[in-house]
């Protein structure tokens, strides 16, 4: 019994010698996801690696300078690495490890960062960026339909749609590394119209007329726009004994003239407030709808 517990340890220990030395080839890469047409890398290494040892890596049968291996893969679809690590010890040959690996190839996407929720607005410039990992800006072009390419800075397009379209077409071409050409996506957004304020006389009520400057009722907040609003210029009709009188005027402000027109007015007479310029951040001038004032 005591030469059976001898020997089961000495077979014990020899099995831990073996499995001890027992080397195994490991293929890894860095990249989560491996692209059509952009290099992908691969480290292969070998352990346990003991004193006096050197490794020779191959490929696909062909020798490695190193341990990466470099490729650039074509298409889409799984490709398989067939390694082989050459072990010699003090200049002589010892033994070959075999080691294969899987990964699929997939074609590169366009990513789109445009205006909030796909929106771009009549008459005004905005960005659209435009990028295709590990595709450099220069390889890209990207085509429009219902608008105009203003600039393009490193993919940061400064873009204005055309007038009158209600939606715009963007697509995004590329040149690969591998030198193939592809159409990478295309991108829809929707055109509006800028909504034009409405304007009042500074009153708490639109038929009670406080002699002392239009503004602004309607405060229009766009995303992603928070456009300035600005009247420019205006003319007020007063009628009174059924006599209209025009008067043409810079600025939102009443004349002093009128100020006191507007206080001797009675009961029935008729302001008319026409021709309002409003000046509005990128867009220009516009024309706003005019408003009437019965006093009362």
């Amino acid at each position: 019994m005591f030469l059976k517990n001898i020997l089961f340890i000495l077979f014990f220990c020899y099995l831990n010698v073996v499995f001890s030395q027992c080397k195994t080839l490991s293929i890894t890469s860095d990249d989560a996801v491996f692209i059509s047409g952009i290099s992908s890398s691969f480290n292969l290494s070998v352990n346990p690696i003991n004193p006096g040892e050197k490794v020779v890596y191959k490929v696909n049968g062909s020798k490695l300078d190193s341990c990466v291996y470099k490729t650039v893969s074509s298409g889409v679809g799984i490709y398989k690495i067939n390694a082989t690590a050459d072990i010699y010890k003090n200049n002589t040959f010892v033994e070959t490890i075999h080691q294969t690996y899987s990964y699929l190839v997939m074609m590169p996407m366009v990513y789109w960062d445009g205006p909030n929720s796909n929106i771009l607005y009549a008459n005004i410039e905005q960005i659209l960026y435009v990028s295709i990992p590990g595709v450099s800006p220069n390889s890209t072009t990207l085509t429009l339909e219902g608008a105009k390419i203003i600039s393009n800075i490193n993919g940061k397009y400064t873009i204005k749609p055309d007038s009158g379209v209600r939606s715009v077409s963007a697509l995004c071409s590329a040149k690969l590394p591998d030198g193939t050409s592809r159409k990478m996506g295309g991108y829809k957004l929707r055109v509006l119209e800028i909504e034009l304020p409405t304007v009042q006389f500074n009153s708490s009520k639109p038929n009670i007329v406080v002699p002392d400057s239009l503004y602004i009722l309607k405060d229009i907040k766009m995303l992603p726009f928070n456009l300035n609003y600005q009247i420019t210029s205006f003319s007020i009709t007063i009628i009174k004994n059924n006599i209209a009188q025009k008067h043409s005027l810079k600025g939102n402000l009443l004349s002093e003239n009128l100020k006191s027109i507007i206080k001797s007015l009675s009961k029935n007479d008729v302001i008319i407030v026409d021709d309002i310029i409003c000046k509005i951040q990128w867009v220009g001038d516009k024309k706003l709808k005019p408003f009437v004032c019965n006093i009362q």
